[in-house]
């Protein structure tokens, strides 16, 4: 006798596991890909992080990001908790509102931003050495050298210990294009990631359990 399988309603999905035909709306599917993927999860936190500042922006910055205040170079405090630039501006309010940071933003706001790069660094490197191909291996060291040489310099640049450059702090810096440029760079990282994660699972799909060759991978 054929077996019939029934017609999902519209917004479900059927699929058979282990056997038995069980019937899930795209909301459970969704979150069990998501559950799945580390770097979904992540850029899910991120995203909610950034519209949780955007409705608490008031709240978290009170100062205009122009009002200066008769406090030049305060360190970071309770009134002020990242400090105030060389003009007296509250350098979290000017983060916050997208407006150009000053240098002098305090040890604190420093310390964040070098430590951000050593990590984006030791990632790219990580990504890159597990790399499913050449290819991948050499893009991905090439994209964590393009964006740490260039934290590097500027870093340098600021500290006076490096003669100018003219190279942007990546991410940080005022401009659009280095932006997205930098932001492609991470896009292909994360692309790396993904396929070194998939190459296994592909060769592991490929034997049967006692070790063969399966008829579609032969």
């Amino acid at each position: 006798m054929r077996n019939e399988i029934a017609v999902a309603p519209p917004g479900r999905v059927e699929w058979e596991e282990d056997g038995e035909v069980t019937t899930r709306g795209m909301l459970a599917i969704t979150l069990r890909r998501l559950r799945r993927s580390h770097t979904a999860m992540v850029g899910l936190i991120i995203v909610c992080l950034l519209l949780l500042v955007a409705l608490l922006a008031d709240v978290l910055a009170p100062y205009s990001p122009i009002q200066t205040t008769p406090h030049n170079l305060w360190t970071p405090g309770w009134k002020h908790p990242m400090g105030t630039d060389l003009l007296g501006r509250d350098v979290l309010s000017r983060i916050i509102y997208g407006s150009r940071v000053s240098v002098y933003v305090g040890v604190v706001a420093t310390l964040l931003v070098v430590v951000a790069f050593v990590v984006l660094v030791i990632c790219g490197i990580y990504i890159a050495y597990r790399a499913s191909d050449s290819f991948g291996l050499l893009l991905g060291a090439g994209v964590t050298f393009l964006i740490g040489l260039q934290a590097f310099i500027n870093i340098g640049v600021v500290t006076s210990a490096l003669p100018n450059k003219g190279l942007p702090l990546p991410f940080i810096s005022y401009g659009g294009s280095n932006l997205v440029v930098m932001l492609t760079g991470v896009g292909l990282l994360l692309s790396i990631a993904r396929r070194a994660r998939a190459a296994p699972a592909a060769a592991g799909a490929a034997l049967e359990p006692g070790g063969n060759l399966s008829p579609q991978a032969s």
